[in-house]
């Protein structure tokens, strides 16, 4: 059996995967604040249309779910934290590939030292803003925003 590659066998598929989160979670974040705005705005245009007040009651309704969505589903702060992590682990990469800084001399247990701490330490991360997606929408009109 082959030793364990770190590189190819766990940090590449890290750093796919907290990429992909990330395009994903800014991918809903933009797409519920662009459904909250559009049907926000619509509601002076349809009022000075003289639309019926069913339509403006729901582009309310609408604006009022796509935030309740973004604030549940924690997307912007989850885009940024995937991001940053995704970075980092390059950074990590590259700097073991360069063997620079703590890598000189290709010192892979460092690597996987560091590696795994940035991962262990976004699950953390991750935990607690699920945590207060859950807790905020409990204490009444906040709607899980960061704070």
């Amino acid at each position: 059996m082959a030793p364990f590659d770190y590189l190819s066998e766990r940090l590449d598929d890290q750093i796919k995967w907290y990429d992909r989160k990330s395009k994903n979670a800014k991918r809903w974040h933009f797409s519920m604040m662009v459904v909250q705005l559009v049907a926000a705005t619509s509601i002076p245009v349809l009022a000075a249309a003289g639309a019926k007040p069913a339509y403006m009651a729901l582009m309310g309704g609408i604006s009022a779910l796509a935030a309740a969505l973004w604030g549940l589903g924690q997307w912007q702060p989850l885009w940024v934290r995937y991001r940053a992590t995704a970075e980092a682990l390059k950074h990590q990469r590259y700097m073991y590939l360069a063997q620079a800084g703590p890598y000189a001399g290709g010192r892979v247990q460092e690597l996987v030292r560091r590696c795994e701490s940035l991962i262990s330490s976004e699950h953390a991360v991750w935990a607690s803003l699920m945590e207060r997606a859950r807790v905020q929408p409990q204490q009444g009109g906040q709607h899980g925003h960061a704070q």
